[in-house]
C-alpha cells in the first residue's frame, strides 16, 4: 500500500509547517542555517529523523501483518532527503525485526534526544499497528492509553508489550526541551 497523493501532500504540509519556524532572517541567514546552542555558540542547524515501519511482527498469530508500513517509511525517507534536504546519514530507519520495543526507545534516546540541539529539525515517524491499553497513570479520562505496537510486542510470556503514550510522553518532552522544531507522524 503506497502513500496516497493526498496523504503525501498532507505530510508535506505538516513537514513544511515544521520548517516555517525557520524562515526568520538572522544576519542574512535563516535560523535553519544558523542557530545558537544553550552555551551561545553558533552551530549549523541539523536535521534528524527516526523512521519506524513494521509490516511483519514477531508473533503473527497475535498481531496480523500489514502491507504498507515499509512503503510509508521509504516514501518518508525519500521526501525528507529529496524535498527537505535531510542528510541521509541523519535518518535512522528501523524496519520489521529491527523495530523492537527496546530498539525504538533506544533510538529515540540516542539518535534524536542525544543529538538534537537548539534550532535542529527533528522528525519521528511510526508506521505500524497502534492499539490501546489500560491507563496506568490515572490521567486519561477515558481510562485507556494509546500505544504503538513494536515488532516484539505481545510476546506469549508477557515480557514485552506495546509502547504506551505514558512511556513515550516523557521522551518527547526531553526532545522538546532541546528543540521546538519537531514533527511527529504516528
Amino acid at each position: 500500500m503506497k502513500m496516497s497523493k493526498h496523504s503525501a501532500a498532507a505530510l508535506g504540509v505538516a513537514l513544511a509547517t515544521a520548517f516555517v519556524f525557520c524562515v526568520c532572517g538572522m544576519g542574512g541567514k535563516s535560523t535553519a542555517q544558523v542557530a545558537f546552542s544553550a552555551t551561545g555558540s553558533k552551530h549549523t542547524a541539523g536535521k534528524f529523523a527516526l523512521l519506524v515501519g513494521i509490516n511483519n511482527y514477531k508473533y503473527p498469530d497475535r498481531i496480523s501483518p500489514l502491507a504498507g508500513s515499509l512503503n510509508d517509511v521509504e516514501e518518508m525517507r525519500q521526501l525528507l532527503i529529496g524535498k527537505f534536504e535531510f542528510p541521509p546519514e541523519n535518518i535512522m530507519v528501523l524496519k520489521d525485526s529491527q523495530a523492537t520495543h527496546a530498539a525504538i526507545i533506544d533510538a529515540i534516546q540516542t539518535h534524536l534526544i542525544a543529538k538534537a540541539q537548539a534550532g535542529d529539525i527533528v522528525v519521528f515517524h511510526y508506521s505500524g499497528h497502534g492499539s490501546q491499553m489500560k491507563d496506568v497513570t490515572g490521567k486519561m479520562i477515558s481510562g485507556v492509553d494509546e500505544t504503538m505496537v513494536p515488532y516484539d510486542s505481545r510476546d506469549p510470556e508477557g515480557k514485552v508489550f506495546d509502547i504506551s503514550g505514558a512511556e513515550l510522553h516523557p521522551l518527547l518532552l526531553q526532545l522538546a526541551k532541546k528543540t521546538k522544531k519537531l514533527t511527529f507522524v504516528l
